[in-house]
Parts: C-alpha cells; sequence; structure tokens
C-alpha cells in the first residue's frame, strides 16, 4: 500500500497487515504497540499483526526525537536564573546567526545533568482498528470518492490521496462537485475533461493555480510585492498553447457557460493574459470577447447592481445579482443588501431568498456569521478572512473604517437572518437519515468546514472542535524537525479584553517559571531539532488570572514553506512532567505533519476559564517572523464555533429519530470503533466524508 494511504488510516485510528499475513511474532508486535505507544486493537484479528505495524506507529508516534536546546527540560530549565537563560541562547546565537556555523545543535552550558524520575503515569489507551490492507484501500477510495463530491476546496494532503486513488487505483473520476478540484486535477493530469463544468472566467483560475503549483518563483515573487500573480505571468509555451486550446473550445462550445459579462470582474487581468498569450480569436464570439476586454467599457455584474442599488434600491439590485451571477451570490452579498433595504417589506423579500436557497455550504457560513455576529456584537470592529490557495489572510477593520461602515445590522435583523437560515437547514436535512445513534461527543466537535493542510494526523480535528481538559495537568506542546535550521514553537496569552502576552524565544528568558517553560530557541536544527512549551495548568491561571486563552503556534525563521521542510508538531498531557522522557509517545495526545505553504501555523489553543483544548489547524497567509508580530485575536471566533453548529446537530436534524442503543441505530455517529461494526458509520476525522454530505 501506498505511504499516503497508510499515513492516513493511521490519522483513522486503522493499522493494516497484508491480506495474507501469517502474523509471525504477531503477540510481541501487540506489546510493542501498547507498551511504546500505548496502542490498543480493539477490533480486527490481532493474530495477524506484523512488525510492520510498529514501523508506522514509530513513523508518527515516533520512540525517538532529537533532544532540546535544554536536554534535561523543564526541571533544568527552571533551575536557570534569567542571566544564565539570556547568556546561553545570546552564545548559541553568536555560533550560529553570528559565526554562520549551523553544523550541529546546539545545547546549554550552563545547564546541569538532570536524573528523571520513573515514569509512571496513569493513560488512556489509544484505541485502533485492524484491517487487511485490501480493506484499507476500500476505504481510502471510499473517501477519494467522497472528495469528488464534495464543494469546498481540498487541502493539499487530501488532493495527494485524490491523485494517487485516480493514477493507482484507476478510481472513476468523471464527476467533480468542486470546481477548484477540477482545475487542480486538469493540471495534475494535464487532461480537459472538466472544461464543461468550468465557466469562462474560471480559465483564470486555471492560469493563477499553474502559476501557483508550476512556477511558484514568479508567484511568490509576485505576493511578496503585493502584487496579482497574474500580472506577473510567466508561462511555458507548451502551457500558452494548452490554455489557448482551452479558450477556442469554450467559444466553440458556446452556452450558459460563456458568461462574458463575469469576466469584467477581472477585465485588466484578462487584457493581461490576453496579451501574453497572443491569442488570436477564431470565431465571432473569441472576437466579440477580446474586444470587450479590450475595451474602455465595464459591464460587471457587480457594477450594475451597484448602479441598480443606487437608482432603484435593494430589490432591483437583487434581481440584477441574480441574474448576471445566481443565487449563491445573492447569499454572499445578504448582509450588503440587507443593511441598504428602506423598509420591512424589502428586508422580508431579501431575507426570502433564504427560504429557496439551496447551497447548504453557503447557508451553513451564513449560520456561523449570524452567530458570530450576535455573539461579538454587531458595532464592533469586524475581522475580514480571506482564502488564498489555503492560506488564511486577515484583515481588522480600522477605526475609520468602522466609522464609514454602511453594512450595519441590527441585532434583531442579525436574530432574525439566523433563525431564518437555521430552519431552512433543518429543512433541507430533515429525514435524510433514518435512526441515528449520536456519540454525545460530537457536540464538541465543529463541522469540517473549510480545513486545510495546515495539521495532517493523529488526534486532528476540525477547526474550532473542542473537548475538555483536565485542568490540573501539565500540557506540554512540542516540535521537532530537519532539513532546516530554525523553526520557532510560541503561544500568545489574551485576555478577553483584546490584550495579549507574548511567549517566545525573545520574551522567555524573563518570562520562565513554573507556570509556563520553554525548552530554548533552537536555531541549528537541520540535522534534527526540537521545542516543547509546558503549562502548568493551575499555576499559570494563578499566575495569569486575566489570560482567557492561549493560542500555540510554528513559525520557519529561516524563512522556507513548511511545505519544504520536515516538521512535525502536537501536544502530551502530563502529571507528572519531570518523570520519563521529554517526548514519551505514550502520553501524546496528537501528533501532526505541518506541510502548508505558508512559514507560520496556529496549531492549537486553550481556553482558560471554561477548561477547553480547542483545535485551530490554521495556515496564515502572513510570512511573519515572530509570534508577537502576528494578529491573534481573530482566532478567538473558533472558541465558539461548536456553540453555533456542531456534526452532532447535523445529525440530529437530519436523523428520522435519535436512539441511545447503537444497537438500534441505521447510522451511528462516533469515534468508538467497537459501536461501528456493521453499521454506516461517521467519525469525527471524517473530513472528506463529512464535507460530502453537503454536496
Amino acid at each position: 500500500m501506498k505511504p499516503i494511504f497508510n499515513e492516513a488510516l493511521f490519522r483513522k485510528n486503522i493499522l493494516t497487515y497484508p491480506d495474507d499475513s501469517t502474523g509471525e511474532n504477531w503477540y510481541e508486535v501487540l506489546y510493542s504497540l501498547g507498551e511504546l505507544f500505548n496502542i490498543r486493537i480493539v477490533s480486527g484479528d490481532k493474530t495477524k499483526l506484523t512488525q510492520d505495524a510498529v514501523k508506522t506507529a514509530q513513523e508518527y508516534l515516533p520512540d525517538f526525537v532529537p533532544p532540546s536546546f535544554y536536554v534535561y527540560f523543564p526541571e533544568s530549565v527552571r533551575k536557570l536564573n534569567e542571566k544564565e537563560l539570556f547568556f546561553d541562547q545570546l552564545l548559541h546565537y553568536a555560533k550560529t546567526y553570528g559565526s554562520g556555523d549551523f553544523s550541529t545543535p546546539g545545547h546549554s552550558i550552563f545547564e546541569e545533568e538532570y536524573e528523571r524520575a520513573p515514569f509512571n503515569e496513569k493513560i488512556t489507551p489509544k484505541k485502533f482498528r485492524l484491517v487487511p490492507e485490501s480493506e484499507g484501500v476500500k476505504i481510502m477510495l471510499a473517501d477519494a470518492e467522497a472528495m469528488l463530491k464534495q464543494t469546498r476546496p481540498l487541502s493539499d494532503r487530501d488532493f495527494d490521496i485524490l491523485k494517487e486513488a485516480i493514477s493507482q487505483y484507476g478510481l472513476n473520476a468523471e464527476k467533480v462537485a468542486s470546481k477548484n478540484t477540477a482545475i487542480r486535477l486538469m493540471l495534475a493530469f494535464r487532461m480537459t475533461r472538466y472544461i464543461g463544468m468550468l465557466n469562462l472566467s474560471d480559465i483564470l483560475k486555471v492560469v493563477e493555480e499553474l502559476q501557483y503549483v508550476w512556477y511558484p518563483g514568479p508567484y511568490v515573487q509576485a505576493k511578496n510585492k503585493k502584487k496579482n500573480p497574474l500580472t506577473n505571468l510567466h508561462l511555458r509555451n507548451q502551457d500558452r498553447k494548452w490554455i489557448i486550446a482551452m479558450l477556442d473550445r469554450k467559444f466553440e462550445q458556446g452556452g450558459p457557460t460563456l458568461n462574458v459579462t463575469e469576466c469584467f470582474e477581472k477585465k485588466a487581468l484578462w487584457a493581461g493574459l490576453l496579451h501574453h498569450l497572443h491569442y488570436k480569436p477564431k470565431n465571432s464570439s473569441a472576437r466579440a470577447f477580446v474586444n470587450a476586454m479590450r475595451g474602455n467599457k465595464n459591464y460587471s455584474t457587480y457594477s450594475a447592481m451597484e448602479e441598480a442599488l443606487k437608482k432603484n434600491g435593494a430589490i432591483t439590485a437583487l434581481e440584477v445579482l441574480r441574474h448576471g451571477k445566481g443565487s449563491g451570490s445573492v447569499l454572499r452579498s445578504m448582509n450588503y443588501l440587507l443593511s441598504r433595504c428602506k423598509n420591512g417589506a424589502e428586508i422580508d423579500r431579501i431575507l426570502s431568498e433564504i427560504d429557496t436557497a439551496t447551497n447548504q455550504v453557503i447557508l451553513l457560513q451564513l449560520l456561523y456569521a449570524y452567530d458570530l455576529m450576535l455573539r461579538n456584537g454587531a458595532i464592533k470592529p469586524r475581522v475580514f478572512r480571506f482564502t488564498d490557495h489555503n492560506l488564511i489572510r486577515t484583515h481588522t477593520e480600522t477605526k475609520d473604517e468602522w466609522m464609514a461602515r454602511k453594512s450595519y445590522l441590527s441585532r434583531s435583523l442579525a436574530e432574525c437572518a439566523l433563525d431564518k437560515v437555521t430552519a431552512r437547514l433543518k429543512q433541507l436535512w430533515k429525514g435524510r437519515f433514518g435512526k441515528v445513534y449520536i456519540d454525545p461527543k460530537m457536540k464538541q466537535v465543529a463541522w469540517p468546514l473549510s480545513e486545510n493542510a495546515t495539521n495532517v494526523g493523529i488526534g486532528v480535528l476540525p477547526k474550532g472542535s473542542k473537548f475538555p481538559v483536565d485542568m490540573n495537568k501539565t500540557l506540554r506542546a512540542f516540535t521537532y524537525w530537519e532539513k532546516v535550521d530554525d523553526i520557532d514553537l510560541s503561544c500568545v496569552g489574551m485576555t478577553e479584553d483584546g490584550r495579549s502576552v507574548e511567549f517566545s524565544w525573545r520574551t522567555m528568558a524573563s518570562e520562565q517559571s513554573e507556570a509556563i517553560t520553554f525548552s530554548g530557541d533552537e536555531t541549528s536544527g537541520y540535522t534534527g531539532g526540537s521545542e516543547y512549551f509546558d503549562i502548568d495548568i493551575p499555576k499559570f491561571r494563578q499566575q495569569w488570572p486575566d489570560v482567557r486563552y492561549v493560542v500555540f503556534s510554528a513559525n520557519v525563521y529561516s524563512a522556507v514553506p513548511f511545505s519544504g521542510v520536515f516538521c512535525r508538531a502536537g501536544y502530551m498531557l502530563r502529571s507528572e512532567p519531570n518523570s520519563g522522557e521529554v517526548f514519551e509517545p505514550k502520553t501524546v495526545e496528537s501528533s501532526f505533519t505541518i506541510n502548508s505553504a505558508t512559514t507560520f501555523v496556529h496549531m492549537f489553543g486553550l481556553d482558560m476559564k471554561e477548561g477547553t483544548f480547542v483545535w485551530l489547524n490554521v495556515a496564515s497567509g502572513i510570512q511573519a517572523m515572530v509570534a508577537g508580530e502576528q494578529n491573534h485575536w481573530f482566532l478567538t471566533d473558533y472558541f465558539t464555533r461548536t456553540e453555533a453548529f456542531s456534526v452532532y446537530d447535523y445529525f440530529a436534524w437530519s436523523a428520522t429519530e435519535i436512539v441511545d442503543d447503537p444497537a438500534q441505530a441505521d447510522v451511528v455517529v462516533s469515534d468508538d470503533p467497537t459501536l461501528c461494526e456493521g453499521k454506516e458509520c461517521y467519525h469525527s476525522y471524517d473530513f472528506s466524508k463529512l464535507a460530502a454530505l453537503l454536496g
């Protein structure tokens, strides 16, 4: 089986064995899995286990991690004073960044040896299923089929799985629900079978994806200059011919996908592309298009909508938008239209669009947006999020923008809109399933609406998922890496009134305490580096009583994207942080690969007031070098996401009947593999399978 399938199955708590396995030494393998990694096989024929199962666990829950700058962390660090901590790091920086010697990982000169107490903690076993490889392939092919059905863009890793399923296992990919996925498949396999599902305006997306994936140099240069990559085209001749062939085919096909009006929204980019291609139109439709893109007039739908709004009001603007862009654009512009209504009748007319909407993804996005608006207050400065190739960019409303805001919705109007969206979703989902058993823990699992490629591994949940944490324990966050010198682990504490406290390599010499301890800044880890943060939760709450949220992040100080290095991260929960090894695989709650095309990721957080752990899984599009230079406040929106909507809510609204006994259910929604035998089952980590339910 391909390694990428093995990794994906492991993150689903599944181990495999060859179909013809005789299970030689299976008992020793079973013992090793339990003793080293705290993995318990609860389903499957254990006598088929092979040594490959241990090798797989070692790959994703390693039994060896390179030592940190302070080898005997955390006790040895706490015995050093501020001056010793400062000079330790200063000498290390002088050797690496000062003298340019990154040849070996650095270590403290002041640290004394520390003898650890034997490891002795009560830990919860990790429950795994055991299946033959042929069944593992079927599971992954079913996942890939679900990826084809979902309308949201795929993460980079999921797209790699889909490519593997198509190229190696012959998955039929004739039908694709997402234009983004279709474009990526077109480029990956250089095929044009999906051209019929693309609008003419989507050709620009094909070119941008081509620039981003195949010509990353010009794309990165353009981004650094804050320019659109489409203004810095460097297409190879064969790709020019391919794009020209797509354009010619679109003009030959004609029909509704040849919507020239949409192209006016990016008229200048189209003019530049046509010039770069030296495009020569072959029929009257093509000639009319070329002349329009090179002309002086702009007939975009949004321009027409604004004109209609000024002259005739919100209802006419609504009709223009629906006719030009479709009902999905009406939903995306809902707040804008509502804020410009002049009376109750216009408001009712705009809201009535929700009653007939069928786009479940956009409706769910509206549900989150209105819920957040009501929680934060309609007059609070907003944070706008933009997704660019799976990277999050944010913009916080300035004071001037706040004062000049016109898209203001009253609380009562936001409540009304939320009620209508909720009612419409319940109507769309009613009766989808028969009898359903839903584990109550699913109330804390967020719906996988916008998952990207930040974290891929065991124990990873959708953004905003949360679960209770034993507030008497120590949380140990970790990262380890190779193939790059300097990766930094950091955390930022935030108060409820928006103030922040930075805990990072540049602050920890003065902040080290029993409450929060840092393992030191490793800047020469090319052959293997690691960093840790320990937060003794009771002591931290006592020392920092105003800090409500703590967010953990990682960034590549060496300015290389995570996709170009090897980096793993995660966290452990320890009762005795000074016992055993610094890295104890048994206590690892999550271990994941950071592989996004960025230098900065937000991994997870703690809500110190509620006592909950929250998954963030956000890849930032800002190439920041230090944690304190990032705006973290927008991340707190994820801390309440499951209160707005959760996996539990979806299945509760979709079930004909909710049952308490899994044996009586047609569908089981639980992470417990012992409840899923012979049932249609959904787990918290089934991102693609869950996302496909919304289309």
